[in-house]
Formats: C-alpha cells, structure tokens, sequence
C-alpha cells in the first residue's frame, strides 16, 4: 500500500525518479545536440552559397578568358594571312625586277650625324 500511496501523492519511487531523470538528461542532450547540428548545418549552407558563387565567377572568368583567346587567335592568323599575301606580293615584285633587271636601291638614304640638316619648314596647314 506504500507504493500505492507514493504513486497518488505524486512521489515516485527513487529507481523511477533516477529513470525519469536520466530520459529528460537524454532528451535535452538530444535537444543541445540537434540545436548545435542545425547551426552548422546553417553555417554549411552559406559556406556553399559562397563557394556556389565563388564557381560563378570563376566560370564567368573563364568564359571571358576563352573569348578573348579566340579573339586573340582570329587576329594572329589574319596577321598571318596578311604577311602571306604580302610575302606572295614581295616575291612577285622581286621577280619582276629580276625579270627586268631593276635595280633594288633603298627609298631612305643614310644621313651622316656630321651634316647640319635644317628642320623642314612648317606649312600654316602643321599649325593646329
């Protein structure tokens, strides 16, 4: 009848009280445990937005880089288009002066650092 008497009094026995304990110990630790995964499941999620956008630049860098390179390779070989046709035209003139033994003598002559050249004349056209 003790036991009976405990039980609607509201008292529990030591054994039951230690057990009641030990689950409401458990269940907050549960508790402090799941609080402190949510926090660094919060603290992952933004470390991945930032990376996320981190690999956005990174691409976009990439993308821009890729377009310049092949901007960069279009204008290379247009030069190298370019000094062929020049090379074509330079043999072909070079042949014909072989052809009608033309002479091959330079447009600009050496100037000596003796000589006292005068600057050239300015045209009121030169004034700005």
């Amino acid at each position: 009848m003790t036991s009976e008497t405990a039980i609607t009094n509201g008292d529990l026995p030591a054994v039951r009280e230690a057990i009641v304990e030990q689950g409401l110990r458990i269940s907050q630790e549960t508790a402090a445990e799941r609080d402190a995964l949510r926090l660094r499941v919060a603290d992952l999620m933004t470390e991945i937005a930032g990376l996320k956008a981190q690999l956005e630049i990174a691409e976009l860098t990439a993308s821009q880089l890729q377009s310049k390179m092949d901007s960069t390779m279009s204008i290379r070989d247009e030069a190298v288009v370019r000094r062929a046709e020049v090379e074509t035209v330079l043999a072909a003139m070079m042949a014909l002066g072989r052809a009608f033994q033309i002479q091959n003598t330079p447009l600009i002559k050496e100037v000596e650092d003796d000589e006292n050249v005068p600057p050239p004349a300015r045209v009121n056209s030169d004034i700005g």
